[in-house]
């Protein structure tokens, strides 16, 4: 199994572990990003990091099924492109 193909069932079923825990008992969402979803203080306010929101939806991926876009096609059965 390509190592794409095993991180993306991976996420998958992470995905399901967070539907099966209703809100009343999740208690922390931890957040990997660079230094806009920082959560900064009060005394910066309006300042915030994307990550200081209540929800966090992560879309990816998308893109790397056109295939007619050799660009941004990706198959699953091999790993990314290295960036040039």
């Amino acid at each position: 199994m390509s190592r794409l193909r095993f991180i993306s069932k991976f996420l998958v079923a992470m995905a399901g572990l967070f539907v099966l825990v209703t809100p009343a008992l999740a208690q922390t969402l931890f957040i990997a990003g660079d230094s806009t979803a920082s959560a900064y203080g009060p005394e910066q306010y309006p300042r915030t990091g994307w990550g200081q929101g209540d929800v966090l939806l992560i879309q990816f991926g998308h893109n790397d099924q056109k295939v007619n876009s050799p660009v941004r096609y990706a198959p699953t059965d091999t790993d990314f492109k290295e960036a040039s």
